[in-house]
């Protein structure tokens, strides 16, 4: 297959990936003493991407490794999230592109600083974090760093929307304001920059202490 042949190509063009294999559908290969398996779907869908795993060695104390489990060939592997939700364009890139930042993604995410580490772990938290929210809400966020309180807006279908008081929203006829519910934006920093809590609480008569979710930071 040609697209095997250019997967090939191009990680052998690495000096610190060795030991490279196929088995047809997967190229396999060895990187800092760990081995990886690299899937790219036909050049014929513009919109797909590498999928790049890693094989199940059992110390995974590191951010990014997905937690399933996926056999291939007898072998368990589990896959890296190398991208952000939304922040690619795939179909401008040519196949080869998206090889090479797949792959260079991989490179940065193993050299990560024990502080970029942990920041990163702190990220995923705050990916889960927010996917345990149970109202859709969306909240636009002047400063992630400073406390203080936020505006409330309603639209006719019942979902709220948390934005900074020094921000303004040019669709904001869509939506009514709430003046009688106090919402809040708390983060907690360590010395070092790292978030150890970001969240937007909302505190009505009933006591109800919310999560955030899709927060948008507006510069």
């Amino acid at each position: 297959m040609d697209e095997i042949k250019t997967i090939r190509e191009i990680l052998s063009s690495y000096d610190e990936i060795s030991n490279i294999s196929d088995d047809g559908k997967i190229v396999f290969f060895e990187l800092y003493n760990n081995t990886y398996g690299l899937l790219f779907l036909p050049l014929t869908d513009p919109l797909s991407r590498p999928i790049i795993f890693i094989k199940d060695d059992e110390q995974y104390d590191y951010p990014h490794i997905m937690l399933s489990e996926i056999p291939i060939n007898g072998d368990n592997y589990r896959a890296l999230c190398l991208y952000e939700s939304g922040t690619q364009i795939e179909y401008i890139k040519t196949y080869e592109e998206k090889l090479i930042d797949a792959i260079n993604r991989l490179f940065e995410l193993l050299n990560l600083s024990p502080y970029e580490i942990e920041r990163e772990f702190q990220n995923e938290f705050l990916f889960y974090w927010n996917a345990q929210a149970k109202e859709e809400v969306d909240v636009y966020i002047q400063s992630k760093k400073t406390f203080h309180r936020m505006n409330v807006y309603r639209n006719k279908d019942g979902i709220f929307r948390f934005v900074s008081r020094k921000i303004a929203l040019n669709d904001k006829s869509k939506y009514m304001h709430v003046p009688n519910l106090n919402v809040y934006y708390i983060s907690i920093i360590d010395n070092r920059g790292i978030f150890l809590i970001s969240s937007v609480l909302r505190a009505d008569k009933l006591g109800y202490t919310g999560v955030q979710k899709d927060i948008r930071l507006c510069r």
